[in-house]
Order: C-alpha cells, then structure tokens, then sequence
C-alpha cells in the first residue's frame, strides 16, 4: 500500500533527521557539513540496510546449521530467534552501519576531529534506524492493527531502538576516527566496534528475554529501561561531542 509506505516514510525519517540535527548541533565548532552527513544518513539507510540483510540471511542458517548438534532440543524452537537477535544482527549490523567512513572520500575529508566520528557514525546509525522502523511497521505494526498499529510501533521504535543505532554505531565511528586521525592501530576500530556489538547484542537479548519469558510486567519494565537507556545514550553521545569539541578549540 503506497499510502502506508508514505506514512511510515513520514514517521520514521522526520524523527531521524531531528536526532541527526542534534547530534550536529552539539559541536559548536566546525560542524559537520549536510553534504557528507546526508551521504553517511543515506548509507545506512539504504546499502547499510542492504548489507546488513544480506548477511544476516547467511549467517542466520549457517550459525543454526553448526548450533544444531551442539544445542539441547528443548531450545531449537527459540534458537532461530536467539541467533538471528543476539548474535548475528549485532555482529552485522554493527559491521555494515559504518563502512561509508572508509569508502567515500567526501567523508573521509570532513572527519579532522575526533568528534567527527561520532558524528558520522550516529549518523550511519540514524539512516539505518529510520529503514528498519519503515520496515518492521509496514511488517508487524501494519499486519497486526493496520495504519494505527503501523504508526504506534514506528513511534516507539523512534524513542527506542533507532537511539540504540545512533549510540551503537557513534562507538565504532570514534574508533574510526581514531585510527585516521592519531594513527592508532586498527584494533582501535576492532575495540569500539565489539563495544558496539555487546551493547546491541545486550540490548536484544532484553528485548527477545522479555517476548519470549517474562511477564506482562516484566516486560513493560524492560521495555521502558530501554528507552531509558537510549534517551540516556543520545545525550551521553551528545556530551561526548561537546567535551571533545572544547578540547579541540582549546588547542587552536
């Protein structure tokens, strides 16, 4: 349905583009230009999501395939969802989300301060966030209560998981920039980058615990820590930002 997929477009991006400007916006110096953050925006939220999907349809089968000798059967109904959640889609996700900050050169130019690759990072982080909520509520929202239900989830994703992409991904992209920049070795990269996989792999294990164990109750109280936890990372991320960017007009 045309007019679903544009209503989720609506809700889904406007909020990514808020959080983006934020995070922008907390570096009072040398702000990022638009040009290379719409680049890292759009990556993540098109190939990013792409790659991610192509992996995550690898590596899911093949995990399960190598686990299934390995595993009790009590467990092999829940198994597909504990791969896929808590081990594959942090590992790739985390993995495809900033690649672009190597790639393109428009990028790769801007990043000349720490900061900056947390910028871009949660950038990254945004655009692919604001996809996959386009996706799970023309999925499941709309499945299970039409626009209204497509809208509700898309909504709660907003203050919920796409922070968690932000946050997630603004680790790896620090490392990033620590490696172009001070010229640390790449296991600078590799360090923020498992950073970020344990966080997301925390993060989904709550969430999948919660859905397939927990109560009612139990449930609602991960659920509302989660958003806790990501309105808490957005504003970390944020004095992170501003912290290094004192530091960096200080020395000029």
């Amino acid at each position: 349905d045309i007019t679903a997929f544009i209503g989720a477009t609506f809700i889904a991006f406007i909020p990514a583009y808020m959080y983006l400007k934020s995070i922008r916006n907390a570096e009072q110096y040398g702000r990022e230009p638009w040009e290379a953050l719409k680049i890292a925006f759009a990556w993540g939220a098109i190939s990013g999501v792409f790659l991610a999907l192509v992996l995550s349809a690898l590596g899911v089968p093949l995990l399960l395939f190598l686990l299934a000798d390995l595993t009790d059967p009590s467990v092999h109904d829940i198994l597909p969802v504990l791969v896929g959640a808590v081990i594959v889609a942090p590992i790739v996700e985390e993995f495809a989300k900033p690649l672009v900050m190597f790639q393109n050169q428009t990028i790769r130019r801007e990043i000349d301060e720490l900061e900056d690759g947390i910028v871009y990072g949660a950038a990254c982080g945004l655009g692919f966030g604001a996809t996959e909520n386009v996706l799970y509520g023309l999925t499941e929202g709309l499945a299970a209560a039409g626009f209204a239900g497509m809208a509700f989830l898309i909504v709660i994703r907003t203050v919920s998981s796409i922070l968690l992409h932000l946050v997630t991904t603004s680790y790896t992209g620090h490392g990033i920039a620590r490696y172009m920049l001070n010229g640390e070795p790449f296991t600078v990269v590799l360090k923020y980058y498992l950073i970020a996989v344990v966080v997301h792999a925390t993060w989904n294990l709550a969430a999948v615990y919660s859905l397939l164990f927990g109560s009612e109750t139990g449930a609602y109280l991960i659920f509302l820590f989660s958003i806790i936890l990501a309105i808490s990372g957005l504003q970390l991320a944020k004095r992170r930002i501003a912290a290094l960017d004192g530091d960096g007009a200080a020395a000029i």
